[in-house]
């Protein structure tokens, strides 16, 4: 019974040590402001080359090259927004 108390209140301490280390104070604003890169057909937003990349565990210009292979006859644009 008291070793129970003992270790719940030893990670609890630790808790609070590693809460305080790893608190960082950044502001809101600074977060909101990720690009990414987006692939346009004729015009046309088609789709966020980052995420798709990822989704599917490739590298963003492998799909970049990919989705210009595959859409012949079209105009594929890339846009960093």
């Amino acid at each position: 019974m008291r070793i129970t108390a003992y270790r719940t209140e030893l990670d609890e301490n630790l808790h609070n040590v590693l809460v305080k280390e790893n608190s960082y104070n950044y502001p809101t604003k600074d977060l909101k402001k990720h690009k990414t890169v987006w692939a346009y057909l004729d015009g046309k937003k088609l789709v966020d080359v980052v995420q798709a990349a990822l989704d599917n565990d490739m590298m963003a210009a492998d799909l970049k090259k990919k989705l210009v292979r595959e859409n012949p006859g079209h105009e594929v644009t890339f846009r960093c927004e």
